[in-house]
């Protein structure tokens, strides 16, 4: 209006409306909505947890070890062996059935070489924000329960991360417009997936990933909703979740490329300032663009630079070619072979421990994968072209096709193999977009009670599966 202040850029950060950072839900309303959210992840988190005892397929000892030396002050390096206290706690727990394991006895201490891949932590070469926010969480739940329950503990601290993804979730879904019910039903959707409930109740860095997509998507919002430019926010965004796990950086690096777009093209799809040019716009997105990028490189190469001298000398990884097969003639067969697998992989193919998994959750998983994956498309549909929700739908599709050839092209960096099928998890950072695009494609055709209807149903299912109180059979 005429004479108010001309906005001003300071160190990086744009002043932004005072809309509170959820939309503009009530204080009542948002508390209600958080309950609920942390009744739906710790129903279903802390059921698999009492059921799934033994560890998971996913190399949980080595990440449970990391956590485990992090938390006493120790980073782990090559070489490195599993702590005493993880190894009797994986020999007591049991691990993929007909994997030999040493007793459980806790009288003579342990022997590293005895359990599978040499007893040794080669999970090192991993950033270590998940494990040490992990690990000293549950080496202080210890105090309140003491003895061999490590694992347990850490596993409890994956609910806090699944949580935190969900709020934050529901915050970028109210950020695009989307109404309380629908941002509450979508955020719900996140531990439906039984690879985000894995990896919440099981120790694993992925359990970070549903919490990166989420603030990624929540920044996104406020790029394109409120035309927030400034870098500080995004670039110590992407040092935080490049931190917790490399591959958990894709979406943030979504934005990045969003950003370039809108620049290249003078996009008018934010709501800029009416006073800002374009050119000082285009520098603006290009600067936010090249500091995340920036963030990304700095956490990935300062993390192996760190790591690349650090233990055994001329060690040779006990998992070496059980994923990755190498690479004959030019790579570009074998790293683009995996590029579309993201649209059929990332909600169905998972892994749950047999006491947890079953033919309920297995056929849920399908019917949610064709309904999630369609949620891109749908939002573009019911959207206006280039505005904010039809370049957030494409940014998913993106992210879909993607993360296959981010994990093709990290394997193919780092060891010159390739990997000929690309797990699921990979692209659990994705997920969460997916969520938030089938929420404000309902939004737009005011579908609440189609989504709360979907959200529940696939609660009750995965409750009644979970807890073993009703299932069709084994997966």
């Amino acid at each position: 209006m005429p004479g108010e202040p001309m906005p001003v850029v300071t160190a990086g950060v744009r002043p932004r409306d005072r809309r509170r950072f959820f939309g503009d839900t009530e204080p009542r309303t948002f508390l209600a909505v958080c309950l609920a959210l942390f009744a739906v992840a710790a129903v279903l988190v802390l059921s698999a947890i009492a059921r799934g005892k033994t560890l998971s397929l996913f190399d949980e000892a080595t990440h449970a070890d990391y956590a485990y030396r992090i938390a006493h002050g120790q980073i782990p390096a090559r070489g490195t062996p599993l702590a005493p206290e993880i190894l009797r706690e994986w020999s007591c727990r049991g691990g993929v059935t007909g994997l030999h394991l040493p007793p459980c006895d806790s009288s003579t201490p342990p022997v590293p070489s005895q359990y599978p891949g040499r007893g040794e932590d080669y999970n090192f070469g991993h950033p270590p924000l998940y494990y040490a926010i992990t690990g000293v969480i549950a080496r202080g739940l210890g105090v309140f329960l003491p003895g061999p329950h490590f694992i347990t503990l850490a596993r409890l601290v994956g609910l806090l991360w699944l949580f935190a993804a969900m709020v934050t979730l529901y915050a970028a879904i109210r950020r695009f417009g989307g109404g309380v019910l629908f941002a509450a039903a979508g955020a719900a959707l996140l531990p439906l997936v039984p690879g985000v409930l894995h990896a919440s109740s099981t120790v694993n860095n992925d359990a970070a990933a549903p919490l990166a997509g989420s603030i990624a998507a929540l920044l996104l919002a406020r790029l394109l909703i409120d035309g927030a430019t400034g870098w500080l926010v995004p670039v110590l965004a992407t040092f935080l979740v490049t931190a917790t796990k490399v591959l958990n950086a894709l979406p943030m690096l979504l934005v990045a490329a969003v950003c370039v777009v809108l620049a290249v093209a003078g996009d008018r799809a934010a709501r800029w300032p009416i006073h800002v040019s374009l050119a000082h716009r285009r520098r603006q997105l290009l600067v936010l663009a090249g500091g995340i990028v920036l963030a990304f490189l700095v956490v990935y190469q300062g993390w192996n630079l760190f790591q690349a001298h650090r233990g055994a000398q001329h060690w040779v990884s006990p998992v070496a070619g059980i994923s990755g097969r190498p690479i004959k003639g030019l790579p570009f067969a074998e790293l683009f072979s995996t590029l579309f697998t993201g649209f059929s992989m990332v909600i169905t193919n998972y892994y749950l421990q047999p006491s947890v998994d079953g033919e309920t959750i297995t056929l849920w998983a399908r019917l949610l994968a064709f309904v999630v994956i369609a949620g891109p498309l749908l939002v573009m549909v019911t959207s206006a072209r280039r505005s904010a929700r039809w370049i957030f739908g494409l940014g998913a599709l993106a992210g879909l096709v993607a993360y296959p050839l981010a994990v093709e092209l990290q394997a193919f960096v780092q060891s010159g193999e390739y990997f000929p099928s690309v797990a699921g998890r990979y692209g659990m950072s994705v997920v969460p977009w997916l969520a938030a695009c089938l929420a404000l494609a309902c939004c737009a055709r005011g579908a609440g009670r189609v989504l709360v209807a979907f959200s529940g149903i696939g609660f009750v299912v995965m409750t009644l599966a979970v807890t073993g109180v009703f299932s069709l059979g084994p997966a």
